[in-house]
């Protein structure tokens, strides 16, 4: 889903918008119970398409609080605004210095390597029996232009975006 900063409002679509007028902030979250417990991981790849080419310094951070769980609540101040507190708050997966987020070549769709705080961020959660695993995705300096990448929600199997976590099991 997406979530702004004008009006907390939980958004679920076929797209999710980062940046813009708005400051919209997305999330993802997958279920992580199929890895067992005692797993090393090793590799964490998220491969997304995009709607449109763009890149406006897109960061991805790791979520405290499972978006699955926040209620809609309108009101500034409540649950949704303390989810869009915490995408840009958590530990940074992925930022633009490591490449933009969209790129012409990969358009539309792009895999990308989440850096080692992700794998260390899982492996605690399935050693804690944690059942979910989220990244947030924002912009360090929003602009007024929005960048789209197609949701869960979208139709379209190839379209909709993956995490693909390689370990062991021991």
């Amino acid at each position: 889903g997406d979530i702004s900063n004008s009006n907390q409002r939980i958004k679920t679509s076929s797209t999710l918008r980062i940046g813009g007028s708005s400051q919209y902030r997305s999330y993802l979250e997958w279920n992580i119970s199929s890895i067992p417990s005692q797993s090393s991981i090793s590799k964490i790849d998220f491969s997304y398409a995009s709607s449109a080419e763009a890149s406006r310094q897109e960061e991805i951070f790791s979520i405290s609080l499972q978006p699955s769980t926040a209620q809609d609540d309108a009101s500034f101040g409540g649950a949704n605004s303390q989810l869009y507190e915490d995408i840009g708050a958590g530990n940074e997966y992925y930022d633009f210095s490591h490449g933009d987020f969209v790129i012409l070549s990969q358009f539309p769709r792009r895999t990308i390597t989440l850096q080692q705080l992700a794998i260390a961020d899982i492996q605690q959660k399935i050693v804690s029996n944690q059942k979910w695993f989220a990244i947030g995705i924002t912009q360090e300096n929003p602009s007024s232009q929005t960048v789209e990448i197609y949701s869960t929600e979208q139709i379209i199997p190839q379209q909709k975006p993956s995490l693909t976590i390689t370990y062991t099991s021991q």
